[in-house]
């Protein structure tokens, strides 16, 4: 009985242990930090030099081509890491769309973060502390977004576009 109740408990604190860390807040996008800097991007070696030129960028916002060819094993088009105040709250990687490009990525990144918090036809997002990861796929090209929501939303504020808010949970 004891062999029993000890086998038990291993196997709960092996499941609750994989939870919480597919539960736990990615801090960031391939390793550059939130509110890192812009000069640590390149430190990293995440980022160019080179600044895209968004039409609503703000004058305190800074948007740097990514480095990254890949993400797990997924060709991308590009990558860029935004900045505001020189703290980072934005990576993007875009791709060519596939279905077995999307799939791939949203089974790396289920498992990575847990079950979706939201799956629509196109879409699947996870939200997870502060970070919001939003995978999309049209015809055209799919999208892996990760977000610091709070520094996310001073920039929608400041832009005039509505703030990100999490699904109510049931």
């Amino acid at each position: 009985m004891r062999a029993l109740i000890a086998a038990f408990v291993i196997v709960a604190m092996a499941l609750f242990s994989y939870q919480v860390h597919a539960a736990s807040d990615p801090g960031g996008f391939l390793g550059l930090k939130w509110s890192q800097s812009p000069p640590e991007c390149k430190k990293a070696n995440l980022c160019t030099n080179d600044a895209i030129a968004a039409q609503d960028r703000l004058t305190t916002e800074t948007i740097l081509k990514g480095q990254p060819a890949k993400i797990e094993g997924v060709k991308l088009r590009w990558s860029s890491f935004a900045f505001n105040n020189s703290k980072f709250y934005l990576g993007t990687a875009v791709f060519d769309s596939s279905k077995d490009s999307y799939e791939a990525l949203k089974a790396v990144l289920t498992k990575k973060h847990g079950k979706p918090t939201v799956v629509t036809d196109v879409a699947t997002s996870w939200t997870i502390g502060n970070t919001r990861v939003l995978l999309s796929n049209d015809k055209i090209i799919g999208t892996l977004m990760y977000a610091n929501v709070p520094l996310f939303n001073e920039v929608a504020r400041v832009k005039k576009y509505p703030p990100y808010k999490p699904p109510a949970k049931k």
